[in-house]
């Protein structure tokens, strides 16, 4: 018979997979120009639509400092020009002091065409109000930039080599050492010493530079018995904005944040989008 521990394993395991193959598409690397004048990878983002409104939602730092640079996302077989406004989190006017760092960017019919065979998460795809709670189990998706750096120049093609994480959230204790708050922010466990594979053997894990901008997803909650007879719902609940290496924790802004700048951005969609019950934010927009 096999023992707790091991079929939790398991489970873990069979949602990891089963949730990884639905969401992929939704997730895709961002290029900035660099020195050479080619695209670098830099941060990593989500795709989102809503009414017809479709929008690339990132880490606010990735269009901080463009100085001009162009902005690009990886399509299904193609690096994509984005163009026009982009809206960013900023509480105060200064960047500097946006513990939100958020930002998206509404792409236009030249863009979307060119995206090819993309998912748009909607509405039902998203939680606002998830809290740190034991038992729940959350999985980031975003793009390592040192994973995806052979990109042919010509074709403006890039590889798309995905970095998949699980973890647990992390007591409220943790919160407050790094003087954020849950209602706003996620904290992930991570730990590079302690990153194993699917063997249980200890592996080596890429710089989290890349991932920024990259979803969290609640895809489990091992704190209710009768959520383990069938899969559970798989939500968007945040968005990485940094690692913290020496804390030992991926940090996330909620997604309620985002919801609510989308909503000051776009009042005809309060009514579609989900009630968040914990958090306001403002937002600046400026041009690409």
């Amino acid at each position: 018979m096999k023992m707790l521990k091991e079929l939790l394993d398991e489970d873990m395991e069979e949602q990891t997979d089963a949730a990884v193959k639905e969401l992929l598409p939704s997730v895709h690397p961002i290029y900035l120009v660099n020195e050479r004048f080619g695209p670098e990878q830099t941060a990593s983002c989500i795709l989102f639509s809503e009414d017809n409104i479709h929008l690339l939602i990132t880490a606010g730092h990735v269009f901080d400092n463009l100085q001009g640079s162009a902005v690009y996302v990886g399509g299904e077989k193609r690096l994509v020009h984005l163009k026009g406004q982009h809206y960013r989190t900023r509480p105060d006017g200064r960047a500097e002091s946006d513990k939100y760092d958020l930002a998206f960017v509404e792409l236009d019919e030249e863009a979307l065409s060119c995206l090819g065979n993309v998912r748009f998460l909607h509405s039902s795809d998203l939680d606002p109000n998830d809290v740190a709670a034991k038992g729940h189990y959350y999985l980031v998706l975003g793009y390592p930039a040192t994973k995806n750096k052979r990109i042919n120049y010509e074709s403006y093609k890039a590889p798309h080599n995905l970095y998949i994480y699980s973890a647990s959230s992390l007591a409220l204790e943790k919160y407050r050492r790094l003087s954020i708050l849950e209602e706003t922010h996620i904290l992930l466990d991570f730990d590079k010493k302690m990153i194993a594979d699917k063997a249980n053997k200890l592996v080596n894990p890429p710089k989290l530079q890349g991932i920024s901008g990259g979803g969290i997803w609640r895809i489990r909650d091992y704190s209710n018995v009768a959520s383990l007879a069938g899969p559970s719902p798989r939500k968007l609940v945040g968005i990485v904005i940094e690692g913290h290496p020496e804390q030992k924790v991926i940090m996330g802004v909620r997604i309620s944040c985002i919801i609510e700048a989308i909503k000051h951005q776009y009042p005809h969609l309060r009514e579609k989008l989900p009630n968040v019950n914990r958090i306001y934010a403002t937002i600046n927009s400026k041009v690409l």
